[in-house]
């Protein structure tokens, strides 16, 4: 759009350059890296798996897992979900009292 505005508007000597230094002050201000959708979902499954995992670790080192438990975790892809479930791994008296929330 820049190179548009430029090739459209000419602009005497002095407004030009202070043109240019505006336009180089937003450009360094607002660089920011492209991240594609495919890497953003694969960030996002990243997460997930690692959220996964931690729940899986904390509830096995507290009450144990088995195999239906650890399949409910795997299942789990809602980050809410996973976030309630890890926070109550410290407060639970019961395996069910944490895994209530990835029901």
């Amino acid at each position: 759009m820049l190179r548009f505005l430029d090739w459209l508007i000419a602009l005497p000597r002095e407004l030009d350059e202070l043109y240019l230094e505006e336009v180089l002050g937003m450009q360094e201000d607002t660089i920011v890296a492209y991240v594609t959708s495919w890497e953003r979902i694969g960030e996002a499954h990243g997460i997930l798996k690692e959220k996964r995992e931690i729940l899986e670790r904390l509830v096995s080192k507290k009450f144990g897992v088995t195999a239906e438990d650890s399949d409910l975790i795997a299942r789990c892809d809602d980050f809410v979900q996973l976030d309630a479930a890890v926070d109550a791994v410290m407060d639970a008296t019961t395996k069910e009292e944490v895994l209530q929330h990835i029901r």
